[in-house]
């Protein structure tokens, strides 16, 4: 998680200094947030398109692109939020087992 970790701050440290002048800006969660969803809406796209059209690894690429996109945007709100890879382990663990119990019994 070490490696994640410095990631997210290479990530945030990039974002900050691009975006903000390198300046701290919790609002700038909001706009990435909104930014995410625009990367979402491409990522369904994208795999819509691969899985239509198996074995393209120029349709992969991209798409494999748009997961990177979501990542990062995902990992920067966090790091903008002051949350650390381990928190964030902790929370899905968590939010694992509530689903868990919530779904238990359903299969698709």
């Amino acid at each position: 998680m070490r490696r994640i970790q410095l990631l997210m701050n290479n990530m945030a440290e990039w974002s900050q200094n691009t975006f903000n002048k390198g300046v701290y800006c919790p609002i700038r969660t909001i706009s990435m947030a909104h930014h995410l969803l625009e990367e979402v809406k491409e990522l369904i796209e994208s795999v819509k398109l691969c899985h239509k059209h198996t074995g393209s690894l120029e349709l992969q690429n991209k798409m494999n692109e748009e997961f990177a996109d979501c990542f990062m945007l995902l990992f920067n709100c966090a790091t903008n939020e002051n949350l650390s890879i381990e928190h964030i382990h902790s929370l899905c663990a968590e939010k694992l087992e509530i689903n868990k119990n919530i779904f238990a019994g359903i299969s698709c």
